[in-house]
């Protein structure tokens, strides 16, 4: 039970001193390529978009890489921290103190006491803005001291003034430069203000952000956690922004480098259609030649066509030796530049292949923030995609070659037709190729422009392949600590250890508790359970034996006492034992007040019963009776004229029927005086006088004394405590008697607590309690009928 409620303590004094956590939540929908605008992939083909849970898991990856949370750190300025958190006790008793006073609404009420002492007098939320930051190795530990009318002094960690400013100003320090935005009521003035190296601000971010799939949809769920719910919203938006961002990068890459190639291209091709043009003016001018003939036209449109073609085919090749250069590298390969030449030269191979490249490309991005590049699954990553290149060089290389050989014989054509047109008179055929320039520089022109138009539409397509569903938002209730869940724990952790803990002492406990541990020692019968009970101690703090017979003879112990007695009386029946002498293996294991309650039991019966305090050493029979220590024992057995002191020794006491003799002043050889002949013959005379004697012994396992006595007697019964005398100490204190031959008849099972042991003596406990009205301060009572052997 300690336990219990120990861990309890612990968890709910653990749980309020924690401080809140908070978080903001936001839905992405993850559109497939092209499917929000016009895309090469999604022209040429229906089924070639990345796709499917594989897809999506890919881009939750992305969401949790290492780039975009330096991204993120970079645009929230999550490098600079001020905080404003409280514990949850002190959060939760302002809430109830501001309600309580009317001080401000609930949600007013709510908004000021978990997230910190400032409470915001505008609707921007309070928050601090990086302007400058230098790169750092290593954290700084700040404090910020705010003041009634705005200003603020940032103090370093020897509580020295580093900087001076006001809200919403920017302030500039040795280190940093940033603003504090939002004008604030005061109440708790002084803050932590920590800045930190970038690396340390992203890991920040990726510990506590959550990104999961929803199941059978193309969205993903963004969930961060932080100790201020406005904090947590502004953090959650800088990721989403900057994962868009690092998404529009790698989308439009190679779209941005082909638009930079056809805008070099434009420019030389406008110089020489510009060229050409003013030479076919200036040449019409100067000869007076305004038109061609209808043939010399249509040969003239023939060999500008074929030029044009050309034109094309040294675009496409350049292109391909531009893809080629690409792919010697480990650049990343845009599909979109790879889908414009499959579809020009006619090779869905080479389609195919781009789809492959850009699913690896991106599942390498995300397992790229997770292992080193020397990790097993990078390197295999690794391996594909160069197996992947390896196809797409060769596709590209074969159509290089094709795009050649149709040069060739494009070239061979031109040549035909230009021999045609050399039949011409001089001037119609000068007229006639300062024409043809013209027409072919126009038409690439066209056809370049047509390029860059197709490219700058797919650049544009990929702003919308990422939709903010549901922005970033975050309530004011914080989501930890939970404190149901804490304390349910902690009930059901409680009584988890307490009651194991209990099974587990239970186990390491060597001591006696009940009667089955006896028989599970010795095969010796058990004569009676006498209950656990109070007994006042004296001065030097031990314990004073009680006669229960005397007090209350008709309470729960007074009736184990009989019990005892009749379980004696009835194992002597075949074999009268007179002479007893009750032992304990150990001291404090309650053989005195055993045998004064037997001995009182005993003389109810209307027996003559001499009691015998045989522990020379320590005596307590006489306390019990309220008799003088001597004359005693060790009196009667230093006298020469014996017998005559044995009569004034043996007293008679309250009991009719029991006789004392107590022990007498101590002796310096004890031991010799229970073995002497003397002490013989003294028990002979008084057996002949008495119907019982009763020996009160010292403990069997540190003296020697209860083992020369019990020789002269007819039995032994040895007395154990409940909880207090190990297995060890009866099993030795038996083989001890053994060994000397004694009569050992049963063992007394003293001070058992019948709470604690009430599954084993579940009946007894109840019919007793029921049957009988103890005594206020008796906790238990005795064992009637206990069988025995």
């Amino acid at each position: 039970m300690l336990v219990f409620f120990l861990l309890l303590g612990t968890v709910l004094v653990g749980t309020f001193r924690m401080k809140p956590v908070f978080q903001a939540t936001a839905v992405l929908e993850i559109r497939k390529t092209g499917e929000s605008g016009m895309s090469l992939e999604n022209l040429f083909s229906e089924d070639l978009g990345a796709g499917g849970d594989k897809d999506l898991n890919t881009e939750v990856e992305i969401l949790k890489s290492w780039p975009v949370a330096e991204e993120t750190a970079r645009l929230s300025g999550h490098q600079l921290v001020l905080d404003r958190s409280r514990p949850l006790y002190e959060t939760l008793f302002r809430r109830l103190k501001h309600r309580f006073k009317g001080m401000m609404s609930k949600e007013e009420s709510d908004r000021e006491g978990l997230t910190g002492d400032l409470v915001q007098d505008s609707n921007e939320p309070f928050r601090v803005e990086s302007l400058a930051i230098p790169a750092l190795e290593r954290s700084f530990a700040f404090k910020a001291k705010f003041s009634d009318d705005a200003s603020f002094c940032v103090m370093d960690e020897h509580g020295e003034p580093f900087a001076r400013g006001i809200i919403g100003r920017p302030c500039t320090t040795p280190l940093f430069s940033f603003t504090f935005h939002g004008t604030l009521y005061l109440e708790r003035s002084v803050f932590p203000f920590i800045i930190r190296p970038l690396s340390q601000a992203a890991q920040d971010i990726r510990s506590n952000l959550e990104v999961s799939p929803i199941r059978n949809t193309r969205l993903i769920r963004l969930i961060l956690t932080s100790r201020d719910p406005d904090e947590a919203r502004r953090l959650l938006s800088s990721v989403i922004a900057a994962y868009q961002h690092r998404k529009i990068e790698q989308k439009t890459l190679m779209a941005s480098r082909a638009l930079d190639f056809i805008d070099k291209q434009l420019n030389a091709v406008d110089e020489h259609m510009q060229e050409a043009v003013n030479k076919l003016k200036r040449f019409k001018e100067e000869r007076r030649l305004v038109s061609l003939s209808d043939s010399v036209r249509v040969a003239v449109d023939q060999v500008a066509e074929l030029e044009k073609k050309e034109q094309e085919l040294i675009l496409l090749h350049k292109q391909s030796e531009f893809l080629l250069s690409m792919l010697e590298g480990q650049q990343i390969i845009d599909q979109e530049s790879l889908y414009s030449l499959g579809n020009a030269m006619g090779q869905p191979v080479l389609i195919s292949l781009a789809n492959d490249l850009s699913q690896l490309q991106g599942h390498r991005a995300s397992l790229r923030s997770q292992y080193t590049e020397l990790h097993p699954t990078i390197q295999a990553m690794d391996k594909n995609m160069a197996t992947v290149k390896g196809k797409i060089k060769a596709e590209v290389s074969s159509l290089a070659n094709s795009i050649e050989s149709q040069q060739k014989a494009l070239a061979q054509e031109i040549l035909v037709a230009e021999k045609r047109l050399e039949k011409l008179p001089e001037a119609e055929k000068h007229l006639a190729d300062l024409t043809r320039q013209a027409k072919v520089y126009q038409d690439t022109y066209s056809f370049m422009l047509e390029k860059k138009g197709e490219l700058q539409v797919t650049k544009a397509s990929q702003l919308g392949d990422i939709w903010v569903v549901e922005p970033a938002h975050a309530g004011h209730g914080f989501v930890k600590p939970n404190v149901k869940k804490n304390v349910l724990l902690a009930l059901i952790l409680g009584l988890a250890l307490g009651i194991g803990l209990a099974f587990f002492l239970d186990y390491l406990d060597a001591s006696i508790k009940n009667e089955e541990d006896i028989q599970s020692i010795v095969t010796l019968p058990v004569l009676g359970t006498i209950g656990h009970h109070h007994q006042p101690k004296n001065r030097r703090g031990l314990k004073e034996p009680d006669l229960f017979l005397l007090e209350d003879s008709g309470s729960q112990l007074a009736e184990s006492f009989r019990t005892l007695r009749a379980n004696m009386l009835f194992i002597s029946v075949d074999k009268p034992r007179r002479l007893i002498a009750l032992s304990s293996p150990l001291p404090e294991d309650g053989k005195t007040t055993c045998a004064a309650n037997l001995a009182v039991a005993l003389s109810q019966m209307g027996k003559k019963v001499l009691l015998v305090d045989a522990d020379l050493r320590k005596s307590y029979l006489h306390r019990v009776f309220h008799l003088d220590r001597s004359p005693g024992l060790s009196t009667v057995l230093a006298e020469n004229d014996w017998q005559t002191t044995l009569g004034k020794a043996i007293r008679k006491t309250e009991m009719h029927g029991l006789y004392l003799l107590a022990s007498g002043e101590r002796p310096p050889n004890p031991n010799e005086m229970l073995a002497s002949e003397k002490m013989g013959q003294l028990i002979d005379l008084v057996s002949r006088r008495f119907d019982f004697l009763l020996f009160d012994t010292p403990p069997l396992l540190q003296i020697s004394d209860a083992v020369v006595l019990s020789q002269r007697l007819d039995a032994v019964v040895l007395v154990v405590r409940s909880g207090k005398t190990s297995k060890d100490s009866l099993k030795d204190a038996v083989e001890l008697l053994s060994n000397a031959q004694t009569d050992i008849i049963g063992v007394v099972l003293n001070d058992i607590d019948f709470r604690r042991e009430r599954y084993y003596y579940a009946y007894q406990y109840k019919y007793y309690g029921k049957y009988y009205d103890g005594k206020a301060g008796y906790t238990t009572g005795g064992k009637k009928g206990t069988q025995v052997g």
